[in-house]
C-alpha cells in the first residue's frame, strides 16, 4: 500500500507539473499574441484615420459641417468607401467635436445624427479635443461582433472641428481561438506522455525500494540466509549494499 501511494504520488506530481506548465505557457502565449494583434489592428485603424483626415482642406471640412448635397455627398463618400474596401474596414464616419454625424459610409446614418456610441470612448474623444489621434480597446458592437476603432482629428485654424472614425472587425480572434485549441491539443498529448514517463520513472524508484523493504522484513523476522538483491548504482543501490553488509555482519 505504501509503495502504491508513492507510485501514485510520483505520477500525480509529474502530471500536475505538466498541467501547470502547459497552462502557464498557453496563457502567456495567448495573452501576448492577442495583445500584439490588438495593437496592430488599433495602429492600422488609427493610421487610416490620419491618412483620411489629411485629405480634407478646411473648406471641405466646413462644407461637411454645413451639410452637403447629394452630388458633393457622393464625392466625399467615394474615397471613403474605396479606402474602406481596400483596407478591409467595416465603417468610416466623419463627425463634429460634439459627436454629430457629417458623413458616414453606413447609409442608415444621416447628417446631424448624434453618435451616442462615442460616449463610451471618453479617452479617445478627449484625445480628439486635444487634436490627437488614438484608437480604442477591443469592444463588442450591437451585433455582438468584436470591433476596434481608430480616430483622427479634423483641424481648422489650429483647433479641432471634428474627427474621423474608422471601425474594423477583429477577425484575428478566430486565429487566436485556433491557436488555443492547438495549445490544448498539445497539452493533452503532453499530459499523456507525462503519465507514461511518470509511470516508468516511479516504477524504477518504487520497485527496488519495495525489494529492500521485503528484505528488511525478512531480517526483522530473523531470516538472515537470503541475500539482499543489489539495486543498481544509485542511492538505493548504496542502501542495498549497506543492508547486505549489515546482514553479513549479523551472520
Amino acid at each position: 500500500m505504501l509503495f502504491r501511494r508513492l507510485h501514485h504520488r510520483l505520477i500525480g506530481s509529474m502530471v500536475g507539473l505538466m498541467v501547470v506548465f502547459v497552462l502557464a505557457v498557453g496563457f502567456t502565449l495567448h495573452w501576448s499574441i492577442r495583445q500584439s494583434l490588438e495593437n496592430a489592428l488599433g495602429d492600422k485603424l488609427q493610421a487610416v484615420a490620419l491618412s483620411l483626415a489629411a485629405r480634407y482642406t478646411p473648406e471641405e471640412i466646413l462644407w461637411m459641417k454645413q451639410g452637403v448635397g447629394d452630388r458633393y455627398r457622393h464625392r466625399f463618400l467615394e474615397p471613403l468607401n474605396r479606402i474602406r474596401k481596400q483596407s478591409d474596414i467595416q465603417r468610416v464616419c466623419i463627425f463634429s467635436i460634439e459627436n454629430e454625424s457629417w458623413l458616414d459610409t453606413d447609409t442608415t446614418r444621416f447628417h446631424g445624427q448624434i453618435y451616442y456610441q462615442h460616449l463610451f470612448f471618453q479617452q479617445e474623444m478627449a484625445a480628439l479635443r486635444k487634436s490627437k489621434a488614438s484608437h480604442t480597446l477591443l469592444f463588442t458592437d450591437i451585433d455582438n461582433r468584436p470591433m476596434m476603432a481608430g480616430f483622427a482629428p479634423l483641424i481648422i485654424a489650429d483647433s479641432t472641428a471634428g474627427g474621423i472614425g474608422v471601425f474594423g472587425n477583429a477577425h484575428f480572434l478566430g486565429t487566436v481561438d485556433d491557436f488555443n485549441r492547438r495549445i490544448l491539443t498539445i497539452g493533452a498529448l503532453g499530459m499523456g506522455l507525462a503519465i507514461v514517463m511518470a509511470y516508468i520513472l516511479s516504477r524504477s524508484v518504487t520497485k527496488p525500494v519495495a525489494g529492500l523493504v521485503r528484505a528488511s522484513r525478512q531480517i526483522g523476522a530473523g531470516h538472515y540466509t537470503d541475500p539482499i538483491p543489489p539495486a543498481g548504482t544509485s542511492e538505493i543501490g548504496e542502501l542495498s549494499k549497506t543492508m547486505e553488509s549489515m546482514r553479513m555482519n549479523v551472520i
